[in-house]
């Protein structure tokens, strides 16, 4: 597991608490690789908090949960 994800405390969520209801959550990033000119290899669901950068270990699930978790609907934090 990525470093930041244990930083943070990532593990699964639940009905009321998770990524995808989070002010962090980002659904469609877009995925490059400067190695190769740029090359678009897709989209992902990333999280500000852990990291914006290409790579399977950046990913990040929408019904998982962090201790950094505020909601984007209400701003407040919890879980």
């Amino acid at each position: 597991m990525l470093k930041a994800k244990k930083n943070v405390n990532y593990r699964r969520g639940s009905r009321r608490a998770k990524c995808s209801h989070c002010k962090h959550y980002v659904s469609e990033y877009r995925i490059t690789l400067d190695l190769l000119d740029g090359m678009y290899l897709g989209t992902g669901q990333r999280c500000a908090v852990i990291g914006l950068q290409p790579g399977r270990m950046y990913g990040i699930t929408a019904d998982h949960v962090c201790d950094r978790f505020v909601d984007r609907f209400t701003c407040k934090a919890g879980r």
